[in-house]
């Protein structure tokens, strides 16, 4: 099986943090992402690392970048910069996250052929569910794409909606620990609410409602526990992680 490719997100602006490059903030004695890239490394030396971004920062010689030359208006965009890069297996990270190496290592070697996103619910310095990463295999890449150009602007070929969200998709679970990840919203066929139409469904998935109101599975969601792993989306934050000193 060949390897997977790992894109490392990093086109943000950064507003919360007055437009610094958040990614290069130190961790341990090292920057965020090179931490990143590490980990990445020390669990299979062998991957292709992407890191998509426009901060000349975080242009390193020794990955591969792809260079967005401009900021994306959100998530969806900065993964659309990277489609002609796809491979049979792909792995993206954000790269805002503190990331520990047991959670790397379960994110590159979960062996599932499934649209999958990982998660954890519990974090050292805040209470609420966050997404860490995203794997697909090049048999969804047509369903990755729509899903994305649904919240895209900046791309020929959007069929972009409001509060659409690529993340923001229908769901359906049983732990509503889970509904913090996902942000609820009302795509319908104008007289239906779909949430409650698909809230029977039992298992970790997110689904998407398709025509005639035939849901079909998109993503399983696949809980991580690292006591290290966390996003930074604030000074705040940041300087609460430094002060757990567990890196």
């Amino acid at each position: 099986m060949k390897e997977p490719h790992v894109f490392i997100l990093a086109a943000g602006s950064a507003r919360r943090f007055n437009h610094r490059v958040k990614q290069m903030l130190p961790i341990g004695g090292e920057p965020m992402i090179r931490r990143t890239i590490r980990l990445i490394r020390e669990v299979n030396p062998g991957i292709k690392i992407h890191v998509i971004t426009w901060h000349n920062e975080l242009k390193f010689n020794d990955v591969i970048v792809i260079d967005t030359k401009t900021q994306p208006d959100q998530m969806t965009d900065t993964m659309l910069f990277s489609a002609s890069w796809w491979s049979d297996r792909n792995i993206f990270l954000a790269g805002d996250v503190v990331f520990g190496k047991d959670t790397m290592q379960k994110i590159l070697d979960y062996r599932t052929d499934e649209i999958s996103m990982f998660y954890r619910d519990i974090y050292p310095t805040k209470d609420y569910a966050e997404r860490f990463a995203f794997r697909f295999t090049r048999a969804d890449i047509e369903v990755v794409s729509n899903l994305l150009k649904k919240s895209s602007r900046m791309f020929k070929g959007t069929t972009y909606e409001q509060d659409f969200g690529f993340t923001k998709v229908c769901y359906a679970t049983h732990d509503e620990r889970v509904l913090w990840l996902i942000a609820p919203i009302e795509y319908t066929d104008g007289t239906h609410r779909y949430i409650p139409f698909i809230r029977s469904f039992r298992d970790f998935c997110i689904h998407h409602v398709y025509p005639f109101w035939k849901p079909r599975r998109i993503f399983t969601l696949i809980p991580v526990s690292d006591d290290i792993t966390t996003d930074i989306d604030t000074l705040k934050e940041y300087e609460e992680f430094l002060a757990l000193g567990v890196v």
